[in-house]
């Protein structure tokens, strides 16, 4: 009897691990996320120009880590990831201070990154989501030679760390 249940437990575990494997074939494994911590002493220290805030204490900026990793097979071509507005345009001038990114494509992969210096001062954590959510990730690829994508909602990207 406990034979038999190993023997189903393994052909389930097969059939489980060839789904996957036929999947990620022609789908990409995309991770997205928008993460917004606070910024330490060294980060404060550097932003200048302080003076036009009416708040400039360290508690009132924050830092915004954007990053969108595209892994994929070879069945899987012309992997690209397009924003309807960028992070600057979406958050406004009041709230974006500065930031830099960065985009890297190794085989197989596709990777976005920004980081980035917000001032909080005077907004809520739900108005910034709300300035974000205006947004949306769109990572488009080709398969088979038909064109597919996924779209993200950017809004539901955002995680506030502690």
């Amino acid at each position: 009897m406990k034979k038999k249940g190993f023997i189903i437990l393994l052909v389930m575990i097969l059939i489980l691990v060839a789904s996957y494997t036929i999947y990620y074939r022609y789908h990409p494994n995309i991770i997205a996320r928008i993460e917004i911590s606070a910024i330490d002493d060294d980060q404060y220290e550097s932003i200048g120009g302080l003076s036009h805030i009416k708040h400039p204490e360290k508690e009132n900026f924050s830092q915004l880590h954007f990053n969108v990793r595209v892994n994929y097979s070879k069945n899987i071509a012309d992997v690209q990831v397009d924003l309807s507005k960028t992070i600057r345009e979406l958050l406004g001038e009041e709230v974006y201070c500065f930031g830099s990114g960065w985009n890297r494509s190794p085989e197989g992969e596709l990777q976005h990154s920004e980081e980035i210096v917000i001032y909080t001062g005077e907004i809520q954590k739900e108005k910034i989501v709300d300035l974000i959510n205006e947004g949306q990730l769109k990572v488009n690829w080709k398969a088979d030679g038909e064109k597919k994508s996924k779209t993200y909602n950017m809004g539901e990207l955002v995680v506030f760390k502690k």
